[in-house]
């Protein structure tokens, strides 16, 4: 089973659920200037399926949802995760940022290798 990362590269404490699976929160990046990405404290599983099931990341379009912990579910914003089909996956990492205000996004990787950057609006 390949693992999956999230680190969180903005300033703001973020809850994340993904196909509207439970919350997880997931801290702000330190407040050094090298701003480290920090990951949750716990990780979701990834399936080598393309239906899966609630809170589990798969093949296919995945439902990210995101808000920032301080603005509550109110502020949510979701993202489409598309891990493709064909892939062979080793390891997914998903790097959550804030473009600014009120814009997500996201870029995602398997195995270090760049598959998607997403962008809201």
């Amino acid at each position: 089973m390949a693992s999956v990362n999230f680190f969180n590269a903005s300033s703001v404490k973020l809850m994340f659920s993904i196909n509207n699976g439970t919350y997880i929160p997931i801290a702000s990046t330190s407040d050094t200037f090298d701003w480290v990405p920090l990951p949750p404290g716990i990780n979701p599983t990834f399936i080598n399926q393309s239906t899966p099931p609630q809170g589990v990341l798969g093949l296919g379009c995945n439902q990210l949802t995101l808000y920032p912990a301080s603005s509550g579910a109110a502020a949510s914003a979701t993202l489409a995760v598309i891990i493709p089909e064909a892939t062979s996956v080793s390891s997914v990492q998903i790097y959550l940022y804030w473009k600014d205000a009120k814009n997500l996004g996201a870029v995602v990787c398997n195995g270090g290798q760049f598959i998607q950057a997403i962008s809201l609006p």
